[in-house]
């Protein structure tokens, strides 16, 4: 069995669903604690630099294991993403499994952490919301893909659509023969989403402001957004 994984993708990708998967098997490293177990493995929200920021910013940092954190682990930060190669040179062993959501339900989730954070590495032109929100989906996956030494890449649709070979193509990675618990694979109320009018607002505990913003989608949008993220929408066999 692999005892390094780590696991990263756009913010609401689905990264949560395969931690929840690997946990059944790896120590997740729960520095962070919600209602639902998921972890990130740095808090994202954070002023200073995060690990996965830093990289962005060409530092090679040393990465943050604490002692209570046993092999075998399996880490999820959307960040990780951007840190392929760097975490290969600290662990030469591990697995990176990137998870993808379709660009046009990604740009309409009201957690934007990922992009406001960190779209300054990126050297975004759109001005208009979505058109930009769609603009980073579409950098930041280029550049987790440039990037490579992805060993593994797992589009949500098909995590939900095509459950058992989706799992067992993860299983075969990691090598575990063993029964897996597959019950808490569930699609989601907002998968297709961009199919319809659609509202993003942005808060406080999205931006930790105290506005609220309000963005409006509708689907004849699409066309014009489906420009932006053409690259990275064809890459990944998204209509």
């Amino acid at each position: 069995m692999v005892k390094q994984i780590f696991i990263g993708g756009h913010f609401s990708s689905g990264t949560r669903v395969v931690q929840f998967l690997l946990r059944q098997f790896y120590n997740i490293g729960r520095r962070v604690r919600d209602e639902f177990g998921d972890q990130d493995y740095e808090v994202g929200f954070s002023k200073r630099p995060t690990w996965g920021e830093k990289v962005l910013m060409g530092e090679r940092p040393e990465f943050p294991i604490k002692e209570e954190l046993k092999e075998p682990f399996a880490l999820k930060n959307p960040e990780f993403m951007f840190c392929v190669p760097h975490l290969k040179r600290l662990f030469p062993e591990s697995k990176f499994i990137l998870v993808v959501r379709n660009g046009f339900d990604q740009i309409l989730c009201n957690n934007r952490c990922m992009s406001a954070k960190l779209g300054q590495y990126f050297d975004l032109k759109e001005v208009d919301y979505f058109k930009r929100e769609m603009e980073f989906w579409n950098k930041a996956y280029k550049k987790a893909i440039e990037n490579g030494q992805i060993d593994l890449i797992i589009k949500l649709e098909d995590l939900v659509n095509d459950t058992f070979n989706s799992v067992k193509a993860i299983m075969k990675l990691i090598g575990i023969k063993k029964f897996v618990d597959i019950s808490m694979i569930k699609k989601p109320d907002s998968m297709g989403r961009y199919n319809n009018d659609w509202a993003v607002k942005l808060g406080q505990d999205v931006l930790r402001e105290e506005r609220i913003e309000e963005y409006l989608y509708k689907p004849e949008m699409k066309k014009e957004l489906s420009k932006i993220g053409v690259e990275m929408l064809n890459y990944f066999q998204y209509d």
